[in-house]
């Protein structure tokens, strides 16, 4: 599993942040479409309390959007630079004449920093037009889909007025993957709804991770759920840790010879000995070297990067031709899968760097080698959150006579915990906790709290073994 803010680094090379827009839509299930009134938990923004204005125009919203965030940007030293994430986040940001939606779309990314693009929406509003569209956008910049499936419990899916099915949302998925596997496919789930058991929770989340990998791309389907996902550097108090080496030179598979076990062991015994490993493959017109690895860790069968970026710097300018491929290697495996050829993952290379998965950490005295996550279709996005109770919503009134109860904070992370055990290593990891406007909230006020709920959840990822 991943963490957003490490998906995001892996992909864009920067702190990544995201402004909330309104693409002025409504929901089928509030203009008598489909229903009226919306979901019984959405506010009158439609769950965009922070969304800039829709009497604004996108470029003002963006510019507005951005002064909000600036702080967080540059950091505390004031001259970090970050990218952002274009995000139509209120409503569903589909719906509507879908020539001025993707008009506005393209005005979010025309921004430099804007890296991204992501849309809110639900999974029965997303016509064949408007999808080929995003898809098109897709093929030169970051997209990010997000459909609000909240559950799979279709008895709940109709008394919180959701007006779809999860047969839509399955068809969403298959859809959107057909249009263009690299759109990043994220569901929003909802913990706590009334009269949901924790059965009924943990079934949404399976629902999800099965149509997920069931839709997700040939390349997923035939082996990345057995081998080496991509993995990313695992920080320690002085040095990054990075997985094992391999190349591969006209085929699709590369097998790591000799266990990570005795490899361990054998590094453990004599650090001096173990010296640079190096893989140097001669093919028509490149060559393939990479990085000195060691394994120090006394209860996992990872490798450290030895020697200063300097002088690993110094060796790569040596001899640039020499491109590294990295993969993780499987906890319990020997063998390392590389999907794609070295001859073209090298033509990727001389392309477009940006598309190499290979971030070196050049401030620090050591390196660590990032996996690269370009291909998007590797991967499926969750959101998470505990149902609160906003003033103006049918939800207010059930709780307000007494119907209905929100989870508490115990209840809430205890759930959280067996989510994330059913989770796939290629699931990231979006958010665990909602941003309630503390002017309307009602109840649970325990989330209005978020530096100690982000605290937990902290708590949580540690427990996991995810590395935020």
């Amino acid at each position: 599993m991943f963490p957003l803010s490490q998906f995001y680094e892996s992909i864009f090379g920067a702190k990544t942040y995201k402004l909330s827009l309104d693409a002025g839509c409504t929901c089928p299930n509030r203009d008598g479409t489909k229903g009226y009134g919306g979901c019984i938990f959405c506010s009158e923004s439609g769950s965009g309390d922070f969304a800039a204005g829709r009497n604004l125009s996108v470029k003002e919203q963006v510019e507005q959007a951005k002064k909000r965030v600036e702080a967080k940007v540059k950091g505390r030293s004031g001259n970090r630079r970050g990218k952002y994430i274009a995000y139509f986040q209120n409503f569903t940001s589909t719906y509507g004449d879908w020539e001025i939606l993707v008009q506005k779309y393209r005005e979010a990314l025309d921004f430099e920093d804007v890296a991204g693009l992501a849309i809110a929406t639900r999974p029965d509003c997303l016509g064949e037009e408007i999808l080929s569209k995003i898809a098109e956008i897709s093929k030169n910049h970051f997209v990010q889909i997000e459909l609000g499936l909240q559950t799979s419990n279709e008895a709940t899916g109709r008394l919180i007025n959701r007006c779809y099915s999860n047969e839509d949302y399955s068809d969403a998925v298959r859809r959107i993957r057909a249009a263009n596997p690299n759109i990043h496919i994220v569901t929003h789930l909802i913990f706590g709804l009334p009269g949901e058991s924790e059965a009924d929770m943990m079934e949404s989340v399976r629902f999800v991770v099965r149509e997920n990998l069931l839709n997700s791309s040939q390349r997923t389907q035939s082996s990345q759920r057995d081998v080496g996902l991509v993995k990313s550097v695992v920080n320690t108090k002085d040095y990054k840790i990075c997985e094992n080496l391999c190349e591969s030179v006209d085929k699709t598979l590369c097998e790591l010879q000799g266990s990570v076990r005795n490899f361990s062991q054998r590094a453990q015994s004599s650090r001096r000995d173990v010296g640079l490993v190096k893989s140097v493959v001669n093919t028509n017109d490149y060559k393939i070297c990479e990085n000195l690895c060691e394994s120090v860790d006394k209860d996992k069968t990872l490798c450290e990067l030895q020697g200063s970026v300097r002088n690993f710097l110094q060796r790569a300018q040596s001899s640039r031709r020499d491109v590294g491929l990295v993969k993780s290697v499987d906890k319990d495996k020997t063998l390392c899968e590389l999907q794609s050829s070295v001859r073209n993952f090298s033509q990727r290379a001389q392309s477009s760097r940006r598309d190499v998965g290979l971030v070196k950490s050049v401030d620090k005295t050591l390196c660590g080698l990032q996996g690269s996550v370009r291909n998007f279709s590797d991967f499926f996005g969750i959101k998470i959150t505990s149902l609160y109770v906003v003033r103006g919503t049918k939800l207010a009134e059930l709780y307000e006579c007494g119907e209905y109860m929100p989870l508490s904070k115990e209840e809430y992370f205890e759930l959280l915990k067996k989510a994330l055990d059913l989770l796939p290593e290629n699931c990231v990891i979006h958010r665990l906790t909602g941003d309630p406007p503390k002017k309307t909230l009602l109840a649970p006020l325990w989330t209005t709290d978020k530096k100690r709920v982000m605290n937990q959840i902290k708590l949580l990822f540690c427990e996991q073994k995810i590395h935020s």
